[in-house]
């Protein structure tokens, strides 16, 4: 698990593809954020496969966060313990990026303009 510090790790990149910035709580009280290493490792793999920068809408979410109107998470959201993520739809292949993530995580869905993914 990484742990961001929410005022300084926000352009440390955490990973090949993704800075911290782009997985740090929105609600912009949080002290930090956490990230799984495992959903890291497959949006790297993702990233590397589809050969596209993939843009990261919503990381971790704290409980505030995640119940306010803005997002209305789930209790049981995967978003709240740094395992989950949502990936804004590119462009283009949205469709081939729909596909990959189905095999590549354990559980993905598509909102209107983005994919969830959690490991």
């Amino acid at each position: 698990m990484i742990v961001l510090n929410n005022r300084k790790d926000g352009n440390e990149k955490i990973s090949k593809y993704f800075k911290g910035s782009e997985f740090i709580c929105h609600c912009g009280q949080c002290p930090i954020s956490i990230v799984s290493d495992d959903l890291l490792f497959r949006l790297d793999m993702l990233r590397n496969i589809f050969g596209e920068p993939l843009r990261i809408s919503s990381g971790y979410r704290c409980w505030v966060h995640n119940a306010s109107k803005e997002v209305g998470g789930k209790d049981q959201s995967r978003h709240l313990s740094g395992h989950g993520a949502d990936i804004l739809f590119p462009a283009k292949n949205k469709d081939l990026l729909i596909k990959l993530c189905g095999k590549m995580f354990e559980y993905s869905y598509c909102g209107p303009n983005f994919i969830h993914v959690n490991v």
